[in-house]
């Protein structure tokens, strides 16, 4: 699936427990481009994860349930390559570092006033999660053609062994 930047088919997934915040993002998103769906604590963001596949995931760190650090851990075994911006109304040097080492592609501290620079943070993510799909399925076609390269060359020697036994009886 394609996920370019202000793509139509992009789906956002907003985890904030904040419903204000949630549905302003959202509704800004939306009038954007992107397609979005909203979850307002962690366990039900991750059900929305695996039964709405989204492109990216803006996750708020202090979510009810189960926090935003957790939703980061369990997201990485649904799908490691997932774009996931965390936001946190608290930017405390320790959540930036754990987020950005569980795989979030980046971190905004809220309230997020210009919220084109949430856009631009969506639209970078996104570009990155394509290159990085584009660049696995570039490396499988490159492996089938090694592969088919590798079957040619051995029945090419196994040709050329034939035809040197074959010149070999004749003389």
């Amino acid at each position: 699936m394609d996920y370019s930047p202000n793509n139509s088919l992009a789906k956002v997934l907003v985890i904030d427990a904040d419903a204000e915040m949630r549905d302003h993002v959202s509704g800004y998103l939306r009038n954007t481009g992107y397609n979005t769906i909203t979850a307002s604590d962690g366990e039900t963001g991750l059900a929305m994860i695996q039964a709405e596949k989204p492109g990216c995931v803006l996750c708020d760190l202090n979510l009810p349930k189960l926090d935003g650090i957790n939703v980061l851990r369990h997201i990485a075994d649904i799908d490691a390559e997932l774009p996931i911006i965390v936001m946190s109304g608290q930017g405390e040097m320790v959540d930036v570092v754990e987020a950005l080492r569980l795989g979030a592609s980046d971190f905004l501290i809220k309230p997020i006033v210009d919220l084109e620079v949430l856009e631009h943070a969506i639209e970078r993510s996104l570009e990155r999660y394509s290159l990085r799909q584009d660049n696995i399925r570039y490396r499988m076609q490159l492996e089938q053609a090694n592969s088919v390269l590798k079957n040619n060359l051995a029945m090419l020697e196994q040709d050329q062994q034939a035809g040197l036994m074959v010149q070999m009886k004749m003389l």
